[in-house]
């Protein structure tokens, strides 16, 4: 009961900050939205990719189990695109209407593919469900994380999404200490894998775009630059080198817990540099997160006494 209490609170005060800035209270969302739904999307995404290699990565059905609330979290995408300027040549496509339809559609297939994964699903299932998150992830991406800046192209969002996705639900399983030891070391290293990736596709979109001189995407580096660019430096540090320094230090429980602390702290601050978002906007940010982890808690909590019960 305090976590849905609590949940509430949060959830009551984002929207309170409407008052103050709708605009700003956008962007936060979106960033709390895309840095809470890490881990329980791409914990569906893990239990694609362990049935489809034959690995044994259930416990990550734990973490799957609050698609539900990521989904309820996904609505408000709606309004918030009404805070984007659309250019011209994407008003239909970039449509607030368009965008929210295939965010709740994206949401829904992946709800829909984790329950039929949790029990039992055939490994054809699997794979041609994995298969086609690979051919649409870039849709979503695109939708989701420059929702904000329509327009703006980064060739390898699909591929910032995933790591993000894979990232957060490897940090999510070693906060909850789900699974047996073996392969929360494995999802430690994993970890670090896809910090790694996402510090270099996002290092990269930015290395070309600068030193090739054009001035149609550098302006959106522009708008994220001084106190921006120091949050990008923050999460460099605490994603790529937090994990690495956890785990050399303490390779057990503590140091793997800690290791993915980091990481979500690092992905809270790189949405937040996605959608350039000033004090107002992390505090929703927080707020959001706040919600969407109290009710998800919640709502495991509720499903495993279900199943004790019967």
């Amino acid at each position: 009961m305090r976590a849905w209490t609590i949940g509430a609170v949060a959830l009551a005060a984002a929207l309170l900050a409407l008052l103050i800035d709708p605009v700003a209270v956008a962007a936060g969302w979106r960033a709390g939205f895309l840095t809470a739904g890490a881990p329980v999307l791409g914990a569906v995404l893990m239990l694609m990719i362990g049935r489809v290699v034959g690995a044994d990565w259930r416990p990550f059905g734990v973490i799957a189990a609050a698609t539900p609330i990521i989904l309820l979290a996904g609505l408000p995408i709606l309004p918030a695109q009404f805070a984007s300027n659309v250019p011209s040549h994407l008003s239909v496509w970039g449509s607030p209407w368009f965008i929210a339809g295939r965010t709740i559609a994206a949401i829904g297939a992946l709800a829909f593919v984790g329950l039929c994964l949790v029990r039992g699903a055939s490994l054809t299932f699997a794979a041609v469900s994995l298969a086609l998150y690979a051919v649409l992830v870039s849709i979503v991406a695109y939708d989701w994380l420059l929702g904000g800046s329509l327009g703006h192209p980064i060739s390898s969002i699909g591929m910032i999404l995933t790591a993000e996705q894979i990232g957060g639900a490897c940090a999510g399983l070693l906060i909850l200490g789900l699974g047996d030891s073996g392969l929360r070391r494995d999802m430690s290293y994993m970890l670090i894998a896809m910090g790694l990736a996402l510090s270099y596709l996002i290092f990269m979109d930015y290395l070309i775009k600068w030193y090739a001189d054009l001035p149609s995407q550098v302006d959106w580096y522009l708008e994220r630059d001084n106190a921006m660019s120091a949050m990008a430096g923050a999460a460099l540090l605490l994603g790529l080198f937090g994990p690495i320094i956890s785990l050399t230090l303490s390779n057990g429980e503590a140091g793997r817990r800690v290791a993915a602390l980091c990481s979500l702290l690092a992905l809270a601050l790189i949405n937040l540099w996605f959608v350039s978002g000033a004090w107002l906007a992390a505090l929703v940010q927080a707020l959001v997160i706040t919600w969407m982890a109290a009710w998800s808690l919640a709502l495991a909590r509720r499903r495993n006494l279900q199943e004790a019960h019967g």
